[in-house]
């Protein structure tokens, strides 16, 4: 009995951590993205904790990876399948610049945008 618990969302901190980093999530962009603080993001990422089963729904949701596979799969299992969307990729990075917009945080769009007249004004 005990081993069950133990063993539910095994893999969920590893894909979370690689999921931010593939979509370029940073520090506090995930309060603004998940609504969780820094510290539980941590803690949930490092494996400190197991995450409740809304915050990984919210996860879930949120990268468009079914939650079971979200929670016990290995992430290079997860790029060979559910990842290699390019269209759910687009989605989710669309979803980040709105979070991103909404809570007033820079947006890769608008850092595009000032290295490119950074570079022409420096050329």
């Amino acid at each position: 009995m005990n081993t069950a618990k133990k063993n539910f969302g095994a893999e969920f901190g590893a894909n979370l951590l690689r999921l931010m980093g593939l979509h370029q999530i940073v520090g506090i962009e995930g309060r603004h993205i998940f609504g969780l603080s820094p510290q539980a993001i941590s803690d949930l990422k490092y494996r400190k904790r197991q995450p409740s089963l809304s915050t990984a729904h919210l996860v879930s949701e949120f990268f468009e990876v079914p939650i079971e596979r979200l929670l016990d799969t290995p992430f290079g299992d997860l790029l060979e399948g559910d990842l290699a969307d390019a269209e759910r990729f687009l989605r989710v990075e669309n979803k980040i610049e709105e979070r991103r917009k909404s809570a007033g945080l820079r947006t890769l769009k608008t850092e595009m945008r000032e290295r490119a007249r950074r570079k022409r004004l420096q050329a």
